[in-house]
């Protein structure tokens, strides 16, 4: 007798804790994790195609997709730490990469070569080893340690656009840029300056990299030597004009000096480069025609989610990846509290100076985990509830008209579903509920909680 196999055919959320969790494909697809899949989503159609993670992993940590927009590598941790290469048209494995060089459980960063042929990936603790891969062959090239003296974590490590050759890596105290040659990557370029917690970095071209720090500040390097600096969020002296070196700013984005914003993500694009920069912002910056001279252009910024219990939350979410599409027309990020963001980057929608907005890329997604679920009957809806510490579960009634829910405040509360209104509650403070049950006539609810005594409800009344 054949068995059924359950076949996926679409995965809501987003696994906010992986390295560059979003790529995009071509113009219509992105790439992300969620759960223990890598998920291809088409953003016109809103279909999806699945890669599952590998058995007995413990987690995605990070992913990387080639420039020639044939393969993506993820990283997965475990037992020993395992790097996957994946063929983006057949959905295959092609190479799966481990070393005994690697005494860490993940690669927590991995970026491909120019040329698609060659990878490096970065290990975690306790060691912070770095592998120069060609990984057609599953062939380590070259292996070194990227940390400082301190063993200080490493954040990311990126190619050089146009050199195979040359990568850089940024980690708390750690700037560093690596040569391979004879099977060897050795640092040059030492660049003596004030130690910096350096969060992310990105090539704006074959001999300049821009860093962002953990208190707001974004550092030009041209061939390994620090030219610019200056702060992302407008708060201080140093980004309401140039600084000695010669960048620029815009006056005044309402962040404080004292909670300096965070550079968590920069990206380059053709005509400059994106960055986070503070609760909720995305900040765009384009090349003048002086040399060394970048200005801000843009603002961009989550939305108020005025349905949300705490719409201030997600306005204030930390913008933990971006990425734009190949044509540069679209802009997406990723937030903290694992959701998916897009804006169209025309001229007529980001020249005019003002802080503009982005928009769900489908549609939010939980922020947590997932505590209970419900399957409507007679319609294609689903109802789900998180860990937000009060709504622990909810339920469809038979005719599909009401949602009741139970949370850990000792609230039962009885929802119309065409009017949006809440249409009974029953309150104990005394119990914790933890899960609900309703008649098939729908006029008695059942549900259970801390105090371990089945209660029955009708009319907003409570029996034992």
């Amino acid at each position: 007798m054949s068995i059924a196999v359950a076949t996926p055919r679409h995965c809501f959320g987003l696994k906010a804790d992986v390295a560059d969790n979003i790529c995009y494909l071509d113009e219509q697809t992105i790439i992300y994790p969620s759960g223990s899949n890598c998920i291809l989503f088409n953003i016109d159609q809103k279909s999806q195609r699945f890669i599952p993670g590998t058995d007995k992993s413990a987690g995605m940590t990070s992913m990387a997709v080639s420039p020639n927009r044939r393969y993506v590598a993820i990283a997965e941790k475990g037992e020993k730490a395992t790097i996957t290469i994946y063929d983006l048209n057949t959905l295959r494995k092609k190479k799966v990469l481990s070393s005994t060089e690697v005494q860490s459980n993940e690669f927590v960063s991995l970026a491909f070569s120019p040329d698609s042929k060659y990878l490096v990936s970065q290990g975690g603790r306790p060691d912070w080893t770095l592998l120069y891969w060609t990984w057609e062959k599953a062939k380590v090239m070259a292996v070194t340690k990227s940390t400082n003296q301190m063993n200080s974590p490493v954040y990311q490590v990126t190619f050089n656009p146009q050199d195979n050759t040359q990568l850089c890596v940024v980690g708390n105290g750690i700037f560093k840029l690596f040569r391979y040659s004879e099977g060897n990557l050795k640092q040059f370029a030492f660049q003596k300056m004030e130690p910096q917690n350096f969060l992310c970095q990105a090539w704006v071209s074959d001999e300049r990299i821009i860093a962002g720090t953990d208190s707001g500040r974004l550092l030009l390097f041209e061939s390994g030597e620090l030219k610019s600096e200056f702060h992302v969020g407008g708060g201080g002296a140093n980004a309401s004009a140039p600084t000695r070196q010669s960048m620029a700013s815009v006056p005044e984005s309402g962040v404080s000096q004292d909670t300096p914003p965070q550079v968590t993500c920069i990206i380059a694009f053709s005509k400059g480069f994106i960055c986070s920069g503070g609760a909720g912002t995305v900040h765009l910056f384009e090349k003048t025609e002086e040399k060394d001279f970048y200005k801000k252009a843009r603002e961009i910024k989550i939305p108020v989610d005025t349905q949300s219990p705490d719409p201030q939350l997600l306005e204030n979410q930390e913008i933990v990846n971006l990425t734009v599409s190949p044509s540069e027309e679209t802009l997406v990020c990723s937030t903290k509290t694992s959701q998916l963001y897009c804006i169209t980057m025309s001229t007529a929608d980001l020249g005019k100076g003002d802080i503009a907005t982005f928009e769900l890329l489908s549609q939010a997604f939980h922020r947590g985990v997932i505590t209970g679920m419900d399957v409507c009957i007679r319609k294609p809806l689903i109802a789900t509830c998180g860990l937000d510490r009060s709504v622990r579960q909810v339920i469809w009634s038979q005719d599909d008209s009401k949602i009741i829910s139970c949370g850990m405040d000792g609230a039962v509360y009885e929802w119309n579903v065409t009017s949006y209104k809440r249409e009974g509650e029953s309150v104990l403070k005394s119990c914790s509920y933890t899960g609900v049950s309703v008649s098939p006539d729908s006029r008695t609810t059942f549900a259970v909680g801390s105090d371990r005594t089945l209660k029955e409800i009708c009319d907003s009344q409570v029996g034992f």
